[in-house]
Formats: C-alpha cells, sequence, structure tokens
C-alpha cells in the first residue's frame, strides 16, 4: 500500500518573508581598501601650484624703471635734453642736481657738464637709464637731466625797461597759446630775432614747463617772460611807453610788409584755433594777415610768430643798411 510522505515545511518558523543570507567568507585583509578623506576646498586651493611655463619662451618682461626714494626727487624744474641741459648751466637759475647716463662717462659732453655744474656748485651723479627714465617720465632725455630753480617770471615794467634799453625795441605777446611745443618755439624764435621778452596771461594759457623748456632749446633762461591777468591793460600800459602793437589776424586789414616795424614794437600772437580775442584786437594800432596762397585759412601760432618776428628783423636791417 502506498506510503503518504509528509510534506517539508519550507516556512521558517517565526519569520515570515526573510530574505535568504549566503555564506559570509571572512573579510581579506589584504583586498580591504580604505577611500581617503575628502580634503576641503580651502586645502586644495592652498596646496601650491607649478609656476606656469610661458608659452613664448623667447619673450622677455621688460625691466620696471627704479622709483625715486623722497630724497631723490627733484625740488624743482626738470629741464633734460643736452643742448638745453647746457643752456641751463650756463643761464642764471640756480641748479640743484646733474643727472647723466653711465655710458655717456667718457665722452666730452660730461666733462663739459661737470665744469659747468661746478660753477654752478652743484653735484653731478652718474647713473644707469632707468633712473633718468622716472625723472623724465620716460621722455626722450638723450642721457642727461638737470633739476633748476622754477622758473621766475618778471613783472611788466622789468620788460618795458630792458626793451627800451636796446637798439632794436621789441616784444612779443602772446593771447593765450596753450600748446607747450608753440610757447617753446616762440621763445627759441624771440631769442634769435633780439626780441627782448615774452608776455602771456595767467590763465587759459601754457606757462614754462619742463616741455617747453626742452623745445626753446634753452631760450627760456635767456629770453625774461612776464605772466598777467589782464592783457587789455597791458596793452595800454605798453602804449603808453612808446610801444606801437601789431596783431597778427586773419581778418586783418593789412600786410605786415606794409607796416612799419622799425619802430617800437609788440608783435600780438593770438591762440590756436580761435586767433586773436576780440577785446585784445581792438587794441592793436594795426591788424595783419599773412598772404595764403593755399586753402588753409591760417598758420600756425608758431610759425605766424616767427614770419612776423623776422619780418621785424628783416626791416631794421635794411633801416641799418641805408644809414
Amino acid at each position: 500500500m502506498p506510503i503518504n510522505r509528509p510534506r517539508r515545511n519550507t516556512k521558517t518558523s517565526g519569520l515570515k518573508n526573510t530574505p535568504r543570507v549566503g555564506k559570509v567568507r571572512p573579510a581579506d585583509k589584504s583586498s580591504t581598501r580604505t577611500k581617503p578623506a575628502k580634503s576641503s576646498r580651502s586645502e586644495e586651493t592652498s596646496r601650491a601650484r607649478p609656476p606656469r611655463r610661458d608659452s613664448n619662451p623667447s619673450r622677455a618682461t621688460a625691466p620696471m624703471p627704479a622709483r625715486a626714494t623722497p630724497d631723490e626727487l627733484p625740488s624743482g624744474d626738470i629741464v633734460y635734453g643736452r643742448h638745453p641741459v647746457l643752456a641751463a648751466l650756463e643761464g642764471t637759475r640756480s641748479v640743484n642736481k646733474v643727472w647723466v647716463l653711465r655710458d655717456l662717462q667718457n665722452q666730452a659732453l660730461v666733462a663739459e657738464i661737470r665744469q659747468l655744474a661746478k660753477l654752478k656748485g652743484a653735484s653731478v651723479q652718474m647713473v644707469e637709464r632707468p633712473k633718468l627714465d622716472t625723472l623724465t617720465s620716460g621722455a626722450n632725455h638723450q642721457g642727461v637731466v638737470v633739476s633748476i630753480a622754477q622758473a621766475e617770471y618778471v613783472e611788466i615794467d622789468v620788460l618795458i625797461a630792458r626793451a627800451q634799453a636796446s637798439p632794436n625795441p621789441a616784444l612779443l605777446m602772446l593771447d593765450g597759446v596753450e600748446d607747450p611745443q608753440n610757447l617753446g618755439a616762440l621763445i627759441r624764435t624771440a631769442e634769435g630775432a633780439g626780441f627782448s621778452g615774452v608776455i602771456i596771461p595767467n590763465r587759459r594759457a601754457v606757462g614754462i614747463t619742463p616741455v617747453v623748456a626742452k623745445v626753446s632749446a634753452g631760450a627760456v633762461d635767456r629770453v625774461p617772460v612776464a605772466r598777467t591777468g589782464n592783457l587789455s591793460q597791458a596793452a595800454e600800459l605798453l602804449k603808453k611807453s612808446g610801444f606801437w602793437l601789431v596783431g597778427a589776424d586773419a581778418a586783418g586789414e593789412s600786410l605786415p610788409y606794409d607796416v612799419d616795424l622799425t619802430v617800437p614794437v609788440v608783435l600780438v600772437i593770438g591762440a590756436e584755433g580761435r586767433g586773436l580775442s576780440r577785446l585784445l584786437a581792438t587794441h592793436c594800432d594795426h591788424r595783419v594777415k599773412l598772404p595764403l596762397a593755399g586753402d588753409l585759412e591760417s598758420l600756425n601760432a608758431s610759425a605766424a610768430g616767427a614770419i612776423l618776428m623776422y619780418e621785424a628783423v628783416r626791416q631794421r636791417l635794411m633801416r641799418q643798411s641805408k644809414v
């Protein structure tokens, strides 16, 4: 007869839906890896990074010019360039100090500078180029720089007396010239033409600057300059002192060759662009214009001034030749 076998109870007593757990192998210490702790962001950024290589190794970085210490800073006006420096050493203003490029120490120029500086009681220091670049703000100094006393302006009365003592009394008045290049060129031409001085306004005009001194090639130390707050009053004073005022004006009624410039004269040059001011033009005894064959209506202030000054020289030479 058949045997009834008991069924196997697959249920685990007391536990329902318990997942089967396989055999657990013992941990192998050699295969166990420990994950390193994450470093904080500040620690990562604080790590020293290797220097970046320049992609263009042939490119060299130019050295920065050395800054002057407070005791090395010039106390007066800076003049640079060979001819302006020589003129400053031969001028009337006191000299504080001279700097010369070391590479020039064997040249005859340095010997002359040393001799002139000794007469002025000033020291000469041989320096490298970055020092000169710093003193001149990178200008073309030609290896020589001098610090001199600040420019001193004179009174108009001094100019009048100086001109009246000259065999050819002549002065130059500038009505608001703002470009230092023009002012330097005009002062240089005035010195060459034998003019006794230059008159400029206090405001809306350039004064004596290092650029003016360089462009003038040292003429600022030979031609006195007067500054005034009122050019109209100065014009009246000059007329009472026996001077004739001749203004350069594109709308002038005469040519400079038709006006007598052998008398005591003050040539008046207007500002760049706007020319003579209307008020000052009314004080002029003559207003002259230059003949222009081209399309331009006027010339540069320094060019017009040079033409008029040397027209005065030409007339005076012609007068002397007839005597």
